[in-house]
């Protein structure tokens, strides 16, 4: 059952949407953030989406859990993060995907590569 407000929007290659929301303005503001700059990252795109859907007044009650899921065509997800049961859990999202992102290729190498060298070693074999 969808309680007070639910709804969605379909733009050019999103949809915005989410129900027990607080109101219409959080597809708003979740749709200005996602397409603010089109050349930026499809994870961090999402993710300001996410901070943006929580500023505009999220939903009732509050969060207390959040998730980021990007997929394209291989058999795993290039980026699959949750935080649960979390006092803040888009802050915490947001912490972790800072932590996470500079290790997105890595990760993504590896799945398919067993010969990738340990994570310490290949960042710092890239400067990082």
């Amino acid at each position: 059952m969808n309680r007070d407000w639910a709804g969605h929007r379909v733009g050019d290659d999103f949809i915005v949407l989410g129900n027990y929301l607080t109101g219409a303005h959080l597809l708003d503001a979740m749709e200005k953030a996602f397409t603010a700059d089109p050349t930026e990252d499809l994870e961090e795109r999402l993710m300001q989406t996410v901070e943006a859907g929580r500023d505009a007044g999220g939903q009732h009650g509050g969060q207390q859990s959040a998730a980021l899921l990007v997929v394209d065509d291989r058999p795993f997800a290039y980026v699959d993060l949750r935080v649960d049961v979390h006092a803040e859990p888009i802050a915490e999202l947001r912490r972790v995907f800072d932590a996470y992102r500079p290790a997105i290729p890595y990760y993504n190498l590896r799945q398919v590569d067993a010969r990738v060298p340990p994570l310490p070693d290949w960042l710092r074999d890239r400067g990082r």
